[in-house]
């Protein structure tokens, strides 16, 4: 839920890249600077990156003040907030491990994380998660268990925004605290604006205007250069704060 008097403004991403692969990830990335480029430009508050990726989050802080929040990255420090150990469930495959072991690694957070566990192929699992598939929505409790039990989480982050349909049925069934980072990541971002954060450019050193006119440039391109279904989200959108 979005308090009285803020706007959440979905910004479009010029290019339709999915990060299959790290090789993806730079389109991705480059992607999602420009609409963040775009978006400072049209005058935001605040940027909220709804994903566990947090993709061109650095790039992003470089644009100016504005604060800019990542799903993941709020989601991993509230984690740390509510137990001393904590443990990663995500409905992605392995093979996208990487994602989580960079945002694990930059937040600093290794030490506190003591799992990532992954419940399997995204095709065979994403489809259900917005009908709030039961079998699904148990699959994802036991894997939260296991942690619990097994790897010695004492909280468990959800690795996806697409999970926020089954987070309440999911909390229910786990004597643990369960965060969405949906809904944790839209809620820091509201935070960041009441706060009256702003990006430290001490931090973050501010991009030139000619090299973001020069990735606008290149995005705005991209149409001949999309790959039909290859670069679309397997993911169907969810809106922050489910």
């Amino acid at each position: 839920m979005t308090p009285a008097g803020i706007e959440l403004v979905p910004w479009p991403l010029p290019i339709p890249a999915f990060p299959h692969t790290p090789f993806d990830h730079v389109l991705v990335a480059a992607s999602h600077a420009a609409a963040a480029a775009e978006a400072v430009a049209g005058g935001v508050d605040a940027l909220y990156i709804d994903t566990f990726g947090d993709y061109a989050i650095d790039a992003m802080r470089a644009l100016g003040d504005v604060p800019v929040i990542g799903a993941g990255e709020a989601t991993l420090h509230a984690a740390a907030l509510v137990a001393r150990r904590f443990s990663i469930v995500t409905v992605w495959p392995h093979s996208m491990r990487y994602i989580y072991d960079g945002r694990v690694a930059a937040s600093g957070l290794a030490a506190r994380c003591v799992s990532i566990r992954h419940l399997g192929e995204p095709v065979e699992v994403m489809a259900r998660l917005q009908g709030e598939d039961t079998d699904v929505t148990a699959r994802i409790a036991q894997a939260c268990r296991d942690a619990i039990e097994h790897d010695g989480a004492e909280a468990i982050a959800l690795g996806c925004t697409c999970m926020a349909p089954v987070h309440a049925a999911v909390a229910a069934a786990v004597d643990a605290p369960v965060l969405c980072c949906s809904r944790t990541g839209h809620a820091m971002a509201i935070a960041a604006l009441f706060g009256d954060w702003s990006s430290s450019a001490l931090a973050y050193p501010r991009v030139p205007r000619q090299r973001v006119e020069h990735l606008l440039a290149l995005t705005s391109g991209a149409d001949s250069a999309r790959g039909g279904d290859d670069g679309a989200c397997p993911v169907c959108p969810v809106s922050p704060g489910g």
